[in-house]
């Protein structure tokens, strides 16, 4: 894993360190194995899933995502977040969610 930066930030002497920081911390994670969850939910679903984790611990903001889902589903979504909410525990850092609708993935930061 590398990390490249264009010239012109690397004056900006803060930023510079926290983006380090940053990259150290998913360079970790990946080292020791980041889990890794394959989703079948709509692009629209996936989209809030990886926009902020605050849904694993704030029932409001679950509420909020939860109604994404079909009635039929919410007894998968519930296991999506358990499963997010696991790893949390565990000390993971991060979680890779991948979509398997649009075959992509997003890195969300726990």
């Amino acid at each position: 894993m590398s990390l490249a930066f264009p010239s012109s930030l690397l004056k900006r002497v803060p930023y510079v360190c926290a983006v380090f920081q940053r990259y150290r911390g998913i360079k970790s994670a990946f080292q020791s194995g980041v889990p890794v969850l394959a989703i079948e939910v709509a692009p629209n679903v996936f989209d809030a899933l990886i926009t902020t984790s605050i849904w694993i611990d704030d029932d409001e903001a679950w509420k909020g995502l939860a109604f994404m889902f079909t009635p039929q589903m919410s007894g998968y979504a519930q296991s999506i977040r358990e499963w997010v909410s696991k790893r949390k525990g565990d000390g993971c850092s991060y979680v890779v969610l991948y979509s398997l609708k649009d075959n992509r993935s997003a890195l969300l930061s726990l």
